[in-house]
């Protein structure tokens, strides 16, 4: 018999779960989409190695020297955030509900391999990722029942609810079981009050609904102290809140915009993720045969982040960018700074240091193996969370690293219902 290190098994990321009808699967056909009903965008995936729970972990997209993006999984964590959501009443028939799974599949591995994967390595799923941004190039999911692959199509996002447009699957058949509705697969794309739209992995969704909508009411309140301190603000208004990548915002930046940046703190998260054992873990896990090998240069570039982002875990940062009318308002960082702190307390105690102004849009970059920059804790590809405040003639923008609100995760998704 093989050794079971050296058997190898199919790993794939569960993207979300769910249940649908027998009658339903009967009758699915191309353009339909099947939505799951945990695991939502944003949230961690689940590493599996046949099917089996391995560990959390999200999906990267690493670039090669070769041109060819290649999909990876960063592990996260080895242990399930929340527990399974209890099944539904399934009825009296075996049939009559079925479990799923949406799965970005990956390639084949033996434990061998693995065995020197841990917290905040990245595995490669030795598969191409898409380099367009059309529904055509979005990546391509598999619909797995009972274990079954029961259609592929791309991948897309109904709200936060992870999703798959089928466009590929067998033709419907009758059905002359039991008709149970389930509401995970809707007739088409285009259903009234529902918005579908393409999932981009590499511009991931860090935020709730309910956060966003709690971050929207903090900043209403911030805005309002702000305007009573500090008359010259013209009535500054929250008009956007909207998640991006820094590179994306770095783009919209004005030559003449004026740039304060400042530190947060304040309470410690609710959980925390256990922490890698130092040395436990390999940067950079692919396959003993890559179909789509990374170069060296790429696991140079994988270690690095890794050793940055351990670095930076405890530095977080707030940039604001002033231009037009509200570019005056750079004058009053210490102002801000109060107003901010005002309204967060509605959800958690959040500590602001005294603003200090940037010559430029600070960008954190290694040199010679030294930190160096001022953006402490946004890497130039990581997501941040946009506030966007306007007056007549002026705008104010807030930028928040994305990792710089984890501590506040739990209160805002509670505070935002």
């Amino acid at each position: 018999m093989e050794s079971i290190f050296s058997q190898r098994g199919q790993l794939d990321l569960v993207v979300t779960r769910g249940w649908l009808s027998a009658w339903e699967l009967a009758g699915l056909e191309s353009g339909r989409v099947v939505v799951g009903d945990t695991l939502n965008a944003g949230q961690d995936g689940e590493l599996t190695l046949d099917g089996r729970f391995l560990g959390r972990a999200s999906l990267v997209v690493l670039g090669n020297d070769s041109g060819q993006a290649c999909s990876a999984v960063r592990l996260e964590g080895l242990e399930r955030e929340t527990p399974l959501d209890p099944e539904p009443d399934r009825g009296g028939a075996l049939l009559e509900l079925l479990p799923f799974e949406i799965v970005f599949e990956g390639c084949a591995y033996s434990l061998a391999e693995l065995r020197e994967a841990g917290a905040g390595s990245v595995v490669s799923l030795d598969r191409p990722y898409p380099a367009g941004e059309s529904l055509a190039d979005a990546p391509r999911l598999s619909l797995r029942v009972a274990g079954r692959v029961a259609a592929r199509g791309p991948a897309v996002v109904v709200g936060e609810r992870f999703g798959l447009l089928v466009d590929e699957c067998p033709a419907p058949r009758t059905w002359d079981g039991e008709r149970r509705a389930s509401g995970a697969v809707l007739r088409s794309a285009k259903e009234p009050n529902r918005l579908v739209k393409m999932y981009d992995w590499r511009r991931p969704d860090c935020f709730t609904r309910r956060q966003i909508r709690a971050i929207q009411d903090i900043h209403g309140r911030v805005m309002d102290t702000f305007n009573q301190l500090v008359p010259a603000a013209g009535g500054l208004e929250v008009v956007e809140v909207d998640q991006m990548t820094y590179r994306e915002f770095l783009d919209s930046v004005s030559a003449e915009a004026r740039l304060l940046s400042c530190s947060l703190g304040g309470r410690e998260r609710e959980y925390r993720r256990e922490p890698a054992a130092a040395g436990a873990a390999v940067a950079l896990i692919q396959p003993a045969v890559p179909q789509l090998p990374l170069d060296s240069q790429t696991a140079r570039r994988v270690a690095e982040y890794a050793r940055v982002s351990a670095a930076l875990a405890d530095r977080r940062l707030l940039l604001m960018s002033m231009t037009g009318a509200a570019s005056s308002l750079a004058d009053y960082g210490s102002d801000l700074a109060v107003a901010l702190r005002s309204g967060w307390k509605t959800v958690c105690d959040m500590n602001f240091t005294k603003p200090q102004l940037e010559a430029a849009p600070p960008l954190l970059c290694l040199e010679g193996g030294q930190l160096v920059g001022s953006a402490a804790g946004i890497l130039e590809h990581g997501m941040v969370l946009l506030v966007g405040c306007a007056c007549p003639g002026g705008r104010l923008n807030l930028v928040y690293a994305a990792q710089s609100l984890y501590p506040a995760w739990k209160a805002l998704e509670r505070h935002g219902r």
